[in-house]
C-alpha cells in the first residue's frame, strides 16, 4: 500500500481474508472485535459504513482509495486483540466441530446464496477457507473421533473428499495458497453441487459433535 503497488495490496488482502477466514468460526460469542475485524455484510446494518476486511477489500477493488491507510490501521489494532483472543481460546472437539458445521451453514446461506466479496468478486476463497477449516477440525477429531463414533467420522471423511475434489475442479487461479478463482470462472453447476455436497458433509459432522460431547479440549487429542 504504501509503494503504491495495488496487485501486491489485493493479494497481501486476500491472503489476510482466507486466513482470517480460518479462525472465524473458532471464536466464542461473535465478539466486537471478531464483528468489527470481518466487517460481514449480514453485520453491516450494525455499523456505519463498512468494517474490517470487508472495508479495505471495497478500498482496493473500487469504491475508493482514500480511506485505505485508515482502514488497514484499524484492521492492524483489530489484529492485535484478535491474536490474545486465539491464544487463550480452548475448544473441545464437539464445540470445534459444532463451530464448524455452523460456519459451513452460513457458507450455503450468506456466500453462495449472497455472495460475500462484492467488490473482489471472488467469493471461492470463502468457500476454500470454510472447506479448509472443516478440514483442520476433522483432522484434529481424528483421535478421539475414530474410537467413539468411527461409522460418523468414516462418512465424514468421505464426503470431505468429494467436496475438496469439487473444489479443487471449480479452481482456476491460486496465489500463496489462497484460492482467488473469478466468480465468472465457476459455473452455476458447480456452485450447486458445492452447495450440495457441503450440506452432506454438514449431517455427519453434527452427528459427530454430538457423540464428542462431554470429552476434553482439542488440546488434550492433539
Amino acid at each position: 500500500m504504501l509503494r503504491n503497488d495495488l496487485p501486491e495490496a489485493r493479494r497481501q488482502w486476500a491472503i489476510a481474508q482466507y486466513n482470517f477466514d480460518l479462525v472465524r468460526s473458532q471464536l466464542t460469542d461473535r465478539s466486537t472485535t471478531e464483528l468489527s475485524m470481518a466487517g460481514r455484510l449480514q453485520d453491516q446494518p450494525f455499523f456505519i459504513g463498512r468494517t474490517g476486511l470487508h472495508a479495505v477489500e471495497a478500498d482496493l477493488f473500487g469504491a475508493s482509495t482514500t480511506t485505505l491507510r485508515a482502514d488497514a490501521e484499524t484492521l492492524v489494532t483489530y489484529g492485535t486483540v484478535l491474536e490474545f483472543g486465539l491464544l487463550r481460546a480452548q475448544r473441545t472437539p464437539s464445540a470445534m466441530l459444532l463451530t464448524t458445521v455452523e460456519n459451513l451453514g452460513w457458507t450455503v446461506t450468506n456466500v453462495l446464496d449472497h455472495p460475500q466479496e462484492l467488490y473482489a468478486r471472488c467469493n471461492l476463497l470463502d468457500v476454500a477457507a470454510s472447506i479448509d477449516l472443516a478440514t483442520s477440525v476433522l483432522n484434529a477429531s481424528k483421535p478421539i473421533a475414530e474410537l467413539v463414533s468411527p461409522h460418523e467420522f468414516a462418512t465424514a471423511t468421505r464426503r470431505l473428499a468429494d467436496l475438496q475434489g469439487t473444489l479443487r475442479a471449480a479452481t482456476t487461479t491460486q496465489h500463496d495458497g489462497v484460492n482467488s478463482t473469478p466468480d465468472t470462472s465457476v459455473s452455476a453447476a458447480q456452485w450447486r453441487l458445492l452447495a450440495v455436497q457441503i450440506n452432506a458433509l454438514m449431517t455427519p459432522l453434527s452427528a459427530l459433535s454430538g457423540d464428542l460431547d462431554g470429552y476434553g479440549t482439542g488440546r488434550t487429542y492433539a
